[in-house]
């Protein structure tokens, strides 16, 4: 937390301060850059949410660590809600920032690197090596981000392992007595994730259709518990068991929106972000969903609905006493 904070403001104030040239109030806020094709500004400007939404996906991170916490129906709705404040108002200050600061757009969009972020240091500082200590910082920043990602993860892996949802559960579910840690889950969620990383390589039109499955499966899976639970505040509320962390009326003004917003954005995020459409700028995401979806239906018919009963209850017996 501390090395994330920290690079943060210093690539924050760097840019502020060493910046030749600002850019005006009208350029930042009143300003629209279309460079995706498509005639219809509104229509880029959704598509363009894309990496809006992917920094901010992962809300739910919390929940996949309830287990191991104490007065978890409390801690988890904080950490949730608190990531989302923090994490938006840092990012959204980061943005102003570069705006105002990033210099010629051109010359970032054409960049050589193939990052428009590495030129825009560049421009900014003036100085190779500066560029290059910024580009560090924000790849650090990356990778420390990446821990928490892989814990929380290889979590659900076990979880769903643990209760016979998975191919190779029984390898998956196991846990090191030593350290009370899923070794099996952690290892094969690392690889997975080094393996996706190296498709970039390869294939960035894969590499962006990955990215844009993972915040339309991530979206989907929050859209329809929250269906359900603002069906049951409508219409059978007494069936609703709360909790300590509850918004009262306004939880269905809340939900409403954000069912307004999951759908708006998975409708947006699987269309094509550029135009022409070619077989190098198309969005495969829906082609990798209904592909993950066959996958999942098959295993179920096949094998998993002859397994999985559902979450299981681990009973533990501590000093005496039982705990669940």
């Amino acid at each position: 937390m501390t090395l994330h904070v920290g690079f943060y403001l210093v690539i924050l104030i760097v840019m502020a301060v060493v910046s030749p040239t600002k850019h005006s109030a009208s350029f930042v806020f009143a300003t629209f850059e279309n460079n995706s094709g498509w005639s219809n500004d509104s229509i880029a400007w959704c598509i363009g949410l894309l990496s809006c939404c992917y920094v901010l996906a992962g809300y739910d991170g919390a929940t996949h660590l309830s287990e191991e916490m104490e007065n978890a129906q409390v801690g988890v709705p904080r950490a949730m809600v608190g990531c989302v404040i923090i994490n938006g108002a840092l990012g959204f200050t980061f943005l102003i920032t570069l705006l105002f600061c990033m210099g010629d757009i051109e010359s970032a969009l054409n960049s050589t690197t193939g990052f428009p972020i590495i030129q825009i240091f560049y421009n900014i500082t003036g100085s190779l090596a500066a560029a290059n200590a910024l580009t560090a910082a924000v790849t650090i920043m990356a990778i420390v981000s990446t821990i928490p990602l892989i814990t929380s993860a290889a979590r659900v892996m076990w979880a769903f392992a643990r209760d016979q949802g998975l191919p190779f559960s029984r390898v998956l579910s196991k846990v090191e007595r030593k350290r009370g840690i899923p070794t099996s889950a952690i290892v094969v969620t690392t690889c997975l994730l080094v393996l996706l990383g190296l498709i970039n390589i390869g294939s960035t039109t894969a590499f962006n259709a990955i990215l844009s499955l993972a915040v339309v499966s991530l979206q989907a899976s929050y859209l329809f518990p929250i269906i359900l639970v603002l069906w049951c505040r409508i219409f059978c509320p007494e069936t609703l068991i709360w909790g300590p962390w509850r918004l009262g009326p306004a939880g269905v003004a809340v939900n409403a929106a954000a069912v307004c917003y999951l759908v708006f954005t998975c409708v947006f995020l699987i269309l094509p972000p550029f135009q022409p459409v070619t077989a190098l700028n198309m969005n495969y995401a829906p082609v990798v969903l209904g592909a993950a979806l066959l996958f999942g239906a098959v295993y179920w018919l096949l094998r998993a609905r002859k397994r999985y009963v559902g979450p299981l209850t681990e009973l533990h017996v501590m000093n005496g006493c039982d705990t669940v």
